[in-house]
């Protein structure tokens, strides 16, 4: 199997019923490199494994804590170094279901993950965020 055939297991894997921040964390970071960064609208930019924990697992889980994503298709690109994935997450915050679609980049070397942009519309987190603040 190919680097990313394998990660594409991982994202489904890691994304199909997490048990929360930690859990989320501990089971994606044997797969990401140390300077990982991490890129997405609206947000700044993170770098590290910490920074995966702390600035976007911990968060969102605090967000959305039955935060899951059903993995619709994946792709490699170039020279088998790059893996697209189209997804949707969903789950509750505040009382109230949310859900959006989006498509992650990942660009790997020797099997970690090096960067993940992911691109999706995010008014669906910004109106929970604005329903958990009411």
């Amino acid at each position: 199997m190919s680097a990313v055939a394998d990660w594409a297991e991982v994202f489904t894997e890691g994304w199909r019923a997490p048990a929360g921040a930690d859990a989320f964390a501990d089971f994606f970071e044997p797969h990401l490199d140390p300077e990982v960064r991490l890129l997405q609208p609206r947000i700044p930019a993170m770098t590290g494994r910490q920074a995966f924990r702390e600035q976007f697992a911990r968060p969102a889980f605090n967000l959305i804590p039955d935060l899951h994503a059903d993995v619709h298709r994946w792709s490699a690109a170039g020279d088998d170094d790059v893996l697209f994935v189209e997804f949707t997450l969903s789950g509750t915050a505040a009382g109230a279901p949310v859900a959006w679609d989006a498509i992650d980049r990942v660009a790997l070397r020797d099997g970690l993950a090096t960067e993940r942009r992911s691109y999706f519309d995010p008014g669906p987190l910004f109106e929970a965020l604005e329903r958990s603040a009411a």
